[in-house]
């Protein structure tokens, strides 16, 4: 959540109707804003963190591409970030 830029942000399975997932912003009162189709990392879909002013970091699971894509609060994409490899 973002508070102080009125977003709350939510990562959603696979499913039959989205196949991959995808995580999804709202206004704190429930206003749908966007949405992107990915696979958010992690057990349990917490592969993204905000910031106060909205921007949310995700890390999409790509099997052994995995990418970090910073969204603004509008889900405009402003940036992708690949790890190095080990």
């Amino acid at each position: 959540m973002a508070e102080g830029a009125d977003r709350l942000y939510t990562a959603w399975p696979a499913s039959a109707v989205v196949p991959g997932g995808f995580i999804s912003a709202a206004t704190l009162d429930g206003v749908q804003r966007w949405s992107t189709p990915g696979r958010v990392s992690g057990r349990t879909l917490s592969g993204f963190d905000a910031s106060e002013d909205g921007r949310v970091h995700v890390v999409f699971d790509g099997g052994r591409d995995h990418k970090v894509v910073v969204y603004d609060k509008e889900g405009q994409q402003r940036s992708i970030r690949r790890p190095r490899p080990r």
